[in-house]
């Protein structure tokens, strides 16, 4: 607030000397506004700035703490991950095997399960190479749980098919005669049935099987006399060698297999697009996966890579994941997806399956072993009412893997397969004369992960959870900032508006001193009332008093102000013709009142709001 005095004096000796008060901002106070103004926006820009490079900047910091090098921190938990995958298996038991191979009775089948093994993977002869790729192999050791499992799987027995028999059947189906009855003669003499009674474990890791012998004789068979479904795979020697990006190169190649035992191609089917070997081993996949991605899965006893598609979101200990599942035509017949065809390399299993079917013969030794998801399930229905037994159920025989997005760690998988055997009619074999040609399921398996360890999901939440937070707060930040902002500018100009309105504009100032001015001359000189100023008012005698005229340039009170001159009563003496004024003359002008005393009358000029005294003395 600030204070002003100004004297008038006019062509009538009358000095007029006000006090008027108002608001001014000053020169000070509008700099240190503006010098606020200026720091908030650029510190809410600088703010704006971090919050739009924050997701870059968080995601070149994640690809860096990804990639695996030698001795890094990730590469430690890559190579010994603290987890505990699961293998269960599910195997069927035949309850009426004359029937089935009499040609009288559908197979009925009784599922017996599961039996659980908890697996430890060691990575085994790392070797780092300088193109960005690294070389390892994964030594799987399972040890049964007995809790866990339905029974005792050294002691339960289970009925099933005789698989090397009836795979040394279908391999000769179409050789000379003396080759199938030798055959046959060697079943007899050991009294071999298409069927045959043994214990999980030896069925699950196998059991001394006296026709690998004969097989090796002939220059044809596996390279060991056990025989189980797995047997080559709990704690064997016989390891093969994968090779991977490191993710150095390129960080979203980080996981992906180039190479399996030194090939980037199988050999086992029609085309180079079928052998290819892509995508990663399933225990992680490539970083920053979108929902339109098609990822690849890639194991050796599936002979195949499995592309698996985006299914839904899904939640695992705090942290967000996408859950994958194989795509719809993995398992569909070349008469209903023209490509699959390349997978076809023996057509006699080829014209026995249908959709929900992939036959594996070129990898496993030729024998006729069908796989399909469990229960075959997404099968065709007369595959399933082909035997007794069997429910498929979706969320109990799915396969999928959820994936955590941002690091492409599995969080939880669920790799769920069905082996199945191909029986077939052959007429040279007695035993096989009267069966009719049929797909048999075996068992199924279920490996994977139920969920991930605390410590590896502590280490995914600051890579994942806590960016998103660290963000929220910049943008609070920035909005407090933009408020701020907002505030003080909103201040400044109702300040401003609030000096304009006090403070005269020129024209206002002008008309205000005019007023006084020519109030002034009609004291002293009632001759000059045709001189007036303002528009002229009629006093009691009908005498007029001067006023403005509403055409003067130098005023704008022409109908404004001159609604705030009033006069009241003027008298005159009757004795001396002269003019004494005995009343007040109010006048609403801003914020001032002006006493005009005289010696032979007085004028109070009031203000409607203030109380600020100007004196005015006549000279």
């Amino acid at each position: 607030m600030s204070s002003y005095s100004s004297e008038l004096t006019d062509g009538t000796g009358l000095r007029f000397q006000a006090e008027t008060t108002k608001v001014v901002t000053t020169k000070h106070s509008m700099k240190a506004i503006n010098i606020c103004l200026w720091f908030c926006a650029t510190f809410g820009a600088l703010v704006g700035l971090c919050y739009l490079v924050f997701d870059p900047l968080v995601k070149h910091v994640v690809l860096k703490r990804l990639i695996l090098s030698n001795n890094s921190e990730t590469s430690e938990i890559w190579e010994n991950p603290p987890i505990t995958p699961h293998f269960k298996v599910y195997l069927f038991n035949l309850t009426n095997p004359e029937g089935v191979f009499n040609g009288t009775e559908i197979p009925r089948l009784v599922e017996v399960g599961p039996y659980v093994y908890h697996e430890k993977w060691l990575k085994e002869g790392v070797i780092w190479h300088n193109n960005g790729t690294m070389s390892y192999k994964t030594r799987k050791v399972f040890s049964y749980q007995r809790e866990l499992s339905v029974g005792d799987h050294s002691v339960d027995k289970i009925l099933t098919l005789n698989v090397p028999l009836l795979t040394a059947y279908y391999r000769m189906r179409n050789s000379i005669f003396f080759a199938q009855y030798g055959l046959e003669s060697v079943a007899q003499l050991l009294e071999y049935q298409p069927w045959v009674e043994k214990t999980p474990e030896e069925l699950i890791w196998g059991y001394d099987e006296s026709l690998f012998e004969l097989a090796k004789f002939v220059g044809d068979g596996p390279p060991t006399n056990k025989f189980g479904f797995f047997s080559a795979k709990n704690d064997s020697n016989d390891l093969s060698t994968y090779t991977m990006y490191t993710g150095e190169n390129n960080p979203y190649d980080l996981s992906k297999i180039s190479s399996f035992n030194g090939k980037s191609h199988l050999n086992f089917w029609k085309n180079d697009e079928c052998n290819l070997v892509r995508g990663s081993d399933g225990s992680t996949f490539n970083p920053y996966i979108s929902k339109s991605d098609t990822l690849w899965f890639f194991n050796d006893q599936l002979c195949r890579s499995l592309p698996l598609v985006y299914d839904q979101e899904v939640m695992s200990r705090s942290l967000p994941g996408y859950r994958f599942k194989p795509r719809y035509d993995v398992y569909k017949s070349p008469s209903t997806v023209p490509e699959n065809d390349c997978y076809c390399t023996d057509q006699t299993l080829c014209d026995m399956i249908g959709d929900g079917m992939f036959a594996v013969s070129a990898c496993q030794f030729d024998a006729p072993i069908i796989l399909s998801w469990p229960h075959f399930l997404g099968a065709n229905s007369s595959y399933q009412s082909s035997v007794e037994g069997l429910s498929p159920q979706l969320d109990s025989h799915g396969f999928w893997f959820d994936i955590q997005p941002t690091t492409g760690t599995t969080m939880s998988a669920r790799a769920r397969i069905q082996i199945n055997l191909a029986v077939k009619n052959i007429p040279a074999f007695s035993q096989l004369e009267k069966v009719k040609d049929i797909i048999m399921p075996i068992l199924w398996f279920d490996e994977g992960i139920e969920e991930l360890g605390s410590e590896l999901t502590e280490v995914i939440g600051q890579a994942v959870l806590t960016p998103p937070i660290y963000k929220n707060y910049i943008f609070c930040i920035f909005l407090g900032f933009c408020a701020s902002t907002f505030v003080i500018f909103l201040v400044a100009l109702i300040r401003f508006a609030l000096n304009k309105s006090l403070n005269h504009t020129p024209s206002e100032g002008i008309c205000r001193d005019n007023l006084i001015r020519n109030l002034g001359a009609q004291l002293n000189n009632p001759q000059v009332r045709g001189t007036g100023l303002c528009k002229s008012h009629h006093d009691d005698d009908g005498a007029s008093a001067p006023m403005l005229p509403p055409s003067d340039p130098s005023s704008a009170c022409s109908s404004t102000d001159s609604s705030r001159l009033t006069t009241a009563n003027h008298s005159r003496n009757s004795s001396t013709g002269s003019t004494l004024s005995s009343s007040a003359v109010v006048i609403t002008q801003d914020s001032s009142s002006v006493n005009i005393p005289r010696t032979d009358s007085s004028v109070q000029i009031l203000s409607e709001t203030s109380s600020i005294p100007t004196n005015y003395d006549s000279a």
